[in-house]
């Protein structure tokens, strides 16, 4: 809740994957704004790399990296800073605050790994207030790529390919999961909220099943 409320106020690169995935799970939409404002700020500041660090107050009356501060300015890169990280000491291009790589990948397009080496995948896109989503996912097998666009009626229309080795759990599995939901409760609504549920049990458990039946018995 404090995260969908204060925005990307006290935001930081070190937890933004976890903190974006965590509010994820409450408003995606609401997330989403928060990545906007956050790397955006980057962005409009001349970001073309992920900066090691970033306080969104910073962004105030701040020059871009790639120009001089003028005499009212500041320095968005020299002026800030915390810790061992005043001044110049940050670094402008730095892994540890890539997490919109990994979470527009795995909550966005819903590219979620359920087996070692990739073998088992699913897709799950929830996509909040976008029109649409396209990226590609590399794994050990080959890349998966994955395009969703939202439909005139609010549906999502889903297409990926994956390599051969690769099984694709959701879409293989989705029509039959939600019309058994929808035979128990006869509310579309309703039924893609079990189904959403469902899948969710599984992923989580998914290491506990045997093998000895079919998928989708189990």
């Amino acid at each position: 809740d404090k995260i969908l409320t204060d925005g990307a106020k006290g935001f930081s690169t070190f937890m933004s994957y976890y903190l974006l995935k965590v509010a994820a799970r409450k408003d995606m939409t609401a997330t989403l704004s928060v990545l906007e404002e956050y790397y955006g700020a980057m962005l409009s500041l001349g970001a073309t790399t992920f900066w090691e660090d970033f306080n969104i107050e910073w962004a105030k009356n701040a020059s871009p990296i790639y120009e001089l501060p003028e005499d009212n300015q500041s320095d968005v890169h020299g002026d800030n800073g915390a810790y061992c990280y005043v001044g110049f000491r940050h670094s402008l291009c730095h892994g540890w605050s890539s997490a919109p790589t990994a979470f527009l990948a795995e909550e966005v397009l819903g590219i979620h790994i359920l087996s070692a080496g990739c073998s088992k995948v699913e897709i799950k896109p929830n996509l909040g207030n976008l029109e649409w989503a396209k990226g590609e996912y590399p794994t050990p097998k080959g890349i998966i790529s994955v395009s969703c666009v939202r439909e005139p009626d609010g549906s999502l229309k889903t297409e990926w390919t994956a390599p051969d080795e690769i099984e694709i759990i959701y879409q293989k599995y989705y029509k039959f999961v939600k019309g058994y939901a929808f035979t128990l409760c006869f509310d579309e609504s309703l039924a893609e909220d079990i189904t959403q549920e469902t899948f969710f049990k599984a992923i989580k458990s998914y290491e506990k099943f045997n093998h000895k039946c079919k998928v989708e018995t189990w």
